[in-house]
């Protein structure tokens, strides 16, 4: 049995910039067999989009109003560990560290705090590290399909009331 990878991989994408959220968006949903299933402006309301669309990767900012990156992150993998790719412009040795502490999968800098053109710098890196998600998607599915095989399965049950056959 060749286990089933999923038609399209799930993305959220968490930015406080609108411009920023519909650059990255873009970028993701260029890449065939992914799709992007919803958009927050800060961690609360990534948290409850979470549990609600169940997305395969998330892509996050670290700086937005009511609930950082970093709060998000904690919380998440707390409650449902989801694979976050970190894009902010808070690009520091010691936000990077954290960030991957916390259990982002890796972190791309932004080019600038501001709102810029050249958040587009950065869509060769997005996508592949997208596409590295989907191949690990797709070899964890393969190794639960194949350790499933190897369970014993149960045999029928036996008419033991008439003595047997």
């Amino acid at each position: 049995m060749t286990p089933r990878v999923p038609d399209r991989l799930r993305v959220l994408v968490v930015d406080d910039s609108a411009y920023n959220r519909q650059t990255i968006a873009g970028m993701v949903e260029s890449l065939p067999g992914v799709q992007v299933v919803g958009r927050a402006t800060n961690g609360k309301e990534a948290l409850r989009l979470v549990f609600d669309l169940q997305p395969d990767v998330i892509t996050l900012d670290l700086e937005m109003p009511e609930m950082d990156g970093f709060s998000f992150l904690r919380l998440l993998m707390n409650k449902r560990p989801t694979p976050v790719l970190v894009v902010s412009s808070h690009a520091g040795r010691e936000n990077v560290f954290r960030a991957l502490e916390l259990g982002a999968l890796d972190f791309i800098p932004k080019p600038s705090a501001d709102v810029t053109p050249e958040l587009r710098n950065i869509e060769q890196e997005l996508l592949q590290k997208i596409g590295m998600v989907r191949r690990l998607q797709a070899v964890r599915l393969r190794d639960r399909a194949l350790a499933l095989q190897k369970l014993p399965r149960p045999s029928p049950p036996t008419d033991t009331a008439s003595g047997g056959p």
